[in-house]
């Protein structure tokens, strides 16, 4: 490994701390290539400062839990448009990106998935309500994208996770999802996932939207 530290990393102990600890990173990362980077670190006589270490080494590959990473997945989720200027946060709520826009975009749909999801303020309620088995209501319309797709889901009891003979499950591929603050606005509206067009999902509980795909999707009988 090589390492170019400006000036304030001249100090000895302090510059062996620093490259003792880069080389662990980038040891366990690591995969046998080599490429340049740079790092940004404060250092222990300048908390305060931002320096910038340059070196090259294996390659860092980022993995699925790299932050990174889980940036670009969520921004999958919805047009540049809308992703470019939206807040990221991981499930657990911690914010990786601040965005400006109103939007929120999720690596992941929810545990156990690898699908991302962009909402807006009013799909983050129905979110919160259905994470706590809450009522939901809202008085303006909400929308979601999944352009990435979707995991296998009952269409008509959100909080089922086995698949049963007679249940309907489908797993939707790019997609838009609309809430709606009337119930009646979802009359006349098809339930089947399979009627060639957008349908109702989770119809007659308090989180029932309007499914709208817009790609090719996969139906798991």
């Amino acid at each position: 490994m090589f390492l170019h530290l400006p000036h304030p990393f001249t100090r000895g102990r302090e510059r062996i701390e620093v490259e003792r600890t880069l080389e662990r990173l980038i040891d366990h990362h690591g995969d046998g290539d080599y490429a340049a980077y740079t790092f940004k670190l404060t250092f222990p006589s300048n908390p305060n400062g931002l320096y910038l270490i340059k070196g090259c080494g294996p390659n860092v590959r980022a993995d699925p839990g790299d932050q990174q990473a889980k940036i670009a997945r969520a921004m999958q989720a919805a047009p540049e448009s809308i992703s470019k200027s939206a807040t990221i946060a991981d499930a657990d709520g911690t914010v990786l990106k601040q965005g400006s826009n109103g939007w929120r975009c999720l690596p992941a749909s929810g545990p156990g998935s690898d699908h991302p999801m962009c909402v807006d303020e009013v799909w983050m309620s129905l979110m919160s309500a259905l994470s706590n088995k809450a009522d939901f209501k809202t008085d303006r319309m909400g929308i979601s994208y999944m352009l990435a797709g979707d995991d296998n889901v009952n269409n008509a009891d959100p909080f089922d996770t086995s698949p049963d003979p007679g249940e309907v499950w489908v797993q939707e591929g790019p997609h838009l999802m609309i809430i709606v603050p009337d119930p009646k606005m979802l009359e006349g509206v098809s339930d089947d996932p399979k009627n060639g067009g957008p349908y109702v999902m989770w119809k007659g509980t308090p989180y029932a939207h309007v499914m709208v795909p817009v790609g090719a999707r996969e139906t798991v009988e």
